[in-house]
């Protein structure tokens, strides 16, 4: 497949470089190119077709706000990343209308860059799929019952690893105790262990999205309150 197409509209030419170098080095992106003004930015979306806008919301010349109006208005269907140093509720209402992929305040790092790149293939990805099912729509839409993001926000996939393999290894030092016959009561023990060690890190994640293909060692009847302890 080839790589996804990204323009990074931004009039700092320091800050737009860095924007560059973070798109270039995440596999699967490239960058074709770089537009300082709204005005620039508007022709050279009709030019090149990119996938995706990495846009900031203070341009000179126009709000990024009032240009991705106007693209969608015009049937453009590029995606966006709204980038912005202001927090203003009135600002993340109006990007969120107009259907951004994600929003990001800067300063922002390289990591908290990569989340959003990869939402967006994610949501991507789902979406060139044929008919969706209410669940599919369900994790792509931000306002459904289970938003497309695989893990909580406190919870890496670096973290979500490491709890797999406790997990994995908790469940083969079960299966030794029952094969061996030992006592119950080590067999509740390890058990416990196990319903802790999971449910700690898992709290308000599994039980708020029930997303049980994230942790393929967890029972579907395994779910946890927010104190850790199964139901």
């Amino acid at each position: 497949m080839s790589a996804w197409r990204v323009m990074v509209v931004e009039d700092d030419r320091v800050v737009a470089r860095l924007h560059c170098r973070f798109v270039s080095q995440v596999a699967g992106y490239e960058v074709v190119g770089v537009a300082g003004t709204a005005a620039r930015a508007e022709r050279m979306v009709e030019a090149l077709k990119p996938d995706l806008l990495l846009l900031d919301l203070g341009l000179p010349d126009e709000n990024g706000i009032a240009l991705l109006r106007r693209l969608r208005a015009r049937g453009a269907t590029v995606e966006a990343i709204a980038v912005t140093a202001a927090t203003a509720s009135q600002s993340v209402r109006a990007t969120v209308h107009l259907g951004v992929v994600d929003y990001l305040v800067k300063p922002f790092d390289q990591e908290r860059l990569r989340q959003s790149l990869s939402l967006f293939r994610r949501r991507m990805t789902m979406l060139a799929g044929g008919e969706l099912v209410q669940r599919e729509v369900d994790r792509i839409c931000s306002d459904g019952p289970n938003s497309y993001r695989r893990l909580p926000r406190d919870l890496s996939e670096q973290r979500l690893g490491e709890i797999q393999r406790k997990a994995k290894d908790v469940e083969i030092g079960l299966a030794h105790v029952n094969e061996a016959g030992r006592d119950e009561s080590i067999h509740e023990t390890v058990q416990l262990e196990r319903t802790n060690a999971i449910g700690i890190h898992l709290t308000g994640f599994i039980a708020d999205n029930n997303d049980f293909e994230a942790i393929p060692n967890l029972k579907v009847g395994n779910k946890f309150n927010h104190s850790g302890v199964r139901l």
